[in-house]
């Protein structure tokens, strides 16, 4: 029988060992964004591109209440890094048993609020009327799946945090693999193509969440859990808080201040919505490999910091934003280079859809190494603690800029291209401000001054 091993990011050469730990995170994230895209393209072969629009107009929406709370996961890897490194045994378990009550109970909250306000968010973002019905049906749906993406995802970070970044690889790829078949025995079925590919998601989520719950109650490390013994437990819940809502905040900035953006990009029509889609979904592709080494920042410092060595805490900063930086800027040049092509499978031979989805590419995709900087310094921040700062960073540069640009630079040269323009503008002050910061937290660093955690 095949035994995975776990990852000690305190011992060992830390080169193999980051890339030994990211690549099963990077693969697990392909897999999820590729079979997210198999949702588009079982729409574009068995409906139309107004269906691929009807979903692609959701993107925001699904992006602000559930990666929003997703946030919080964030600050369970901050405190959890530290136990682990730390050797903290009893800390550690409970504070997976708080984070998974708390997963659950926010999705459920997440379901309700999705659900119940799903016609009011569409029309907030100025939903094509193409689109409407059927991104409603997508939306009422997909957010019944709240509770078990939460989970999934919670229970996926305890693991990875832990060192073991192969077994929600696995069961990414087993969850996909039934969305694959599902959306298309469910789309050969029932009339509703929309629906038939939600109601496929939920099942996939579900299952991915009952796996990942089901390893930590079998997991032989300070992580495990027992279901009948969940305790929540309000002082490491507040610690949770702590690090996680700036980080919460954060991730709840993209999408609100993007809510305004994709209203812009709706009122273009169906081709517009699809082709932007389409071009979000090869960024995906990017960010699961990028993100994979920001995430491997996180604990790699997080678990170093904990246990007090300085060298290797610097080293995997160095060697984390090197590696990623680098698979940004090779992706994104050669996906920008062939974009003509890889947009075909998502929009077909549409022309102007395919326009539109090059023009986001112009400007994001093709500076994809400044995004990937960005993910992994907000990364370092969060493990040293000062989660706080990644949200200043964004308050100003994401959130404030772009609602200036949009209500009064695009305002008054209002044009497709010029909403792009807004996302690289915001791009170059997140990058200046996010080296600002991280010179004063490593200063602090060095002078011993460092925020505790534990």
């Amino acid at each position: 029988m095949l035994k995975l091993k776990s990852i000690d990011a305190t011992r060992g050469a830390l080169l193999p060992s980051i890339f030994i730990y990211a690549l099963p995170i990077a693969i697990t994230s392909l897999i999820q964004t590729l079979f997210s895209a198999v949702d588009t393209m079982v729409l574009r072969y068995m409906a139309d591109t107004v269906a691929v629009a009807s979903v692609g107009a959701t993107s925001t929406i699904t992006g602000l209440l559930i990666n929003t709370f997703m946030g919080l996961a964030a600050g369970t890897k901050v405190l959890l890094a530290r136990f682990i490194g730390a050797r903290e045994k009893e800390q550690s378990a409970a504070t997976v048993s708080t984070s998974l009550i708390t997963a659950a109970g926010i999705g459920l909250v997440s379901a309700a609020l999705g659900f119940g306000l799903s016609r009011q968010f569409l029309a907030l973002t100025n939903c094509p009327a193409e689109c409407f019905e059927g991104a409603m049906v997508y939306l009422r749906i997909y957010f019944l799946s709240a509770p078990a993406i939460l989970v999934y995802n919670f229970g996926a970070e305890v693991l990875r945090v832990s060192g073991d970044t192969q077994r929600p690889l696995i069961y990414m790829l087993l969850s996909g693999l039934l969305n694959v078949v599902l959306n298309l025995i469910l789309c050969l079925i029932l009339p509703q193509k929309i629906a038939a590919v939600a109601i496929a998601t939920v099942a996939s989520q579900v299952l991915g969440a009952v796996l990942v719950v089901r390893r930590l109650c079998r997991i032989d490390n300070d992580c495990r859990v027992e279901l009948r013994h969940l305790i929540f437990h309000r002082g490491l819940f507040s610690r949770i808080l702590k690090f996680g809502l700036p980080i919460a905040l954060h991730t709840a900035l993209f999408p609100l201040a993007n809510l305004q953006i994709q209203s812009a990009i709706n009122s273009y029509g169906y081709a517009a919505v699809a082709g932007n889609a389409a071009a979000i979904s090869l960024e995906g592709f990017i960010s699961s490999i990028t993100n994979a080494f920001g995430n491997a920042a996180l604990t790699f410092i997080g678990q170093n910091l904990g246990a007090g060595q300085r060298e290797r805490v610097n080293r995997s900063f160095a060697l984390c934003l090197t590696i990623g930086a680098l698979f940004g800027l090779v992706l994104g040049t050669l996906t920008y280079a062939f974009g003509e092509h890889l947009l075909v499978p998502f929009v077909g031979e549409d022309p102007a859809a395919i326009e539109y989805g090059m023009l986001r590419a112009k400007y994001i995709i093709f500076f994809y190494w400044m995004g990937a900087m960005n993910g992994i310094f907000g990364n370092v921040l969060q493990a040293f603690g000062y989660s706080f700062l990644t949200s200043l960073n964004s308050i100003f540069s994401v959130f404030i800029f772009r609602m200036i640009w949009m209500n009064f630079i695009y305002t008054r040269w209002p044009s497709y291209e010029n909403i792009f323009h807004c996302f690289f503008v915001s791009w170059i002050i997140l990058f200046t401000l996010n080296i600002s910061m991280l010179v004063y937290v490593f200063h602090r660093y060095r002078q011993g001054r460092l925020q505790r955690v534990i």
